[in-house]
């Protein structure tokens, strides 16, 4: 359901940069921009949308619809096909219909990560006196100080007037 809301933002991009473009002159800078940005901000939209720019059918529905949106732009820019098209603006939209056809194939065709576990955070990795805590054998004498914070996250250095560390406590006596 997502690809299918994804596809329809990218349409909505699409249609918005249609028009746009049909407002301006089709000159080389313009077109060529065209060909470069429109398809960037349909993908754009329908990536966001559906979860991902990593599936082939976001990219080739982005070729489409960047090619129908250049090609609606200059139908819109030359007078609903009263002036003549310039042979570079179509160059231009082979263009758009291209690259992101090439950068759909080639984010599917990447090597993935396997499946393995999330990497841990700095915050929260376990510090070396928890690690030796929970891998040495249990004593009979009672800790003298607990740690304050999980995983060491408030630092061990005391601040100014302070006569114990910041994350240490006194040991509760029984």
């Amino acid at each position: 359901m997502r690809l299918a809301w994804g596809l329809f933002a990218g349409a909505a991009v699409a249609a918005a940069a249609a028009v746009v473009l049909g407002d301006y002159p089709l000159t080389g800078a313009v077109v060529w921009t065209a060909a470069v940005l429109i398809p960037g901000l349909v993908a754009l939209a329908a990536g966001w949308v559906a979860g991902g720019w990593r599936r082939p059918a976001v990219w080739l529905a982005c070729a489409a619809l960047s090619g129908g949106s250049m090609a609606w732009g200059f139908r819109i820019a030359t007078g609903w096909g009263l002036d003549p098209t310039p042979l570079f603006a179509w160059a231009a939209l082979a263009l758009a219909v291209v690259w992101p056809a090439a950068a759909g194939f080639t984010a599917a065709a990447a090597p993935r990560q396997p499946g393995g576990p999330a990497p841990v955070s700095a915050a929260a990795q376990p510090t070396p006196a928890a690690a030796q805590r929970a891998t040495s054998p249990p004593t009979d004498s009672p800790p003298t100080t607990q740690p304050a914070s999980p995983a060491g996250l408030i630092p061990e250095t005391p601040g100014p007037g302070t006569e114990r560390a910041v994350n240490e406590r006194p040991a509760q006596r029984p």
